[in-house]
């Protein structure tokens, strides 16, 4: 199970297997999709690089996708974590827009970072490149 500090909780979230982490990545795809190249201007740990991305570029991409279908994610992706072994309720743990932000990254990063950095997907882009 991962661990991390976040504000002052340590939250922790176990990896999913089997169907789950494919039909979760579906769901962040379509939630996720119209925002396209606003996705690219993230660095390696998942933090907006402000040099290469205005407020304006984040507003125009965060029009174009579905407020609700948001929400309902990333409540899904904050009750993946515990906290002292119980599951996190968003708006007690966490609270704050920063902390929900960092929780939602570290569930995607648990789920899926050896996904795309080592995996099947790194391998074929590698593969591509050479």
């Amino acid at each position: 199970m991962a661990e991390k500090r976040i504000g002052q909780f340590v939250y922790r979230c176990e990896p999913l297997m089997g169907r789950e982490p494919w039909a979760l990545l579906l769901d962040v795809k379509k939630v996720l999709a119209p925002m396209g190249g606003i996705l690219g201007a993230s660095s390696a740990d998942g933090l907006m690089d402000a040099t290469r991305l205005m407020a304006g570029e984040l507003f125009n991409a965060l029009g174009a996708v579905d407020d609700q279908a948001v929400l309902d994610l990333m409540e899904r992706l904050v009750g993946m974590c515990k906290v002292d072994g119980a599951p996190c309720v968003w708006g007690v743990k966490p609270q704050n827009m920063s902390d929900t932000f960092e929780v939602v990254l570290f569930v995607l990063k648990v789920n899926f970072e050896s996904f795309f950095s080592e995996g099947p997907v790194a391998k074929y882009l590698k593969a591509v490149a050479a």
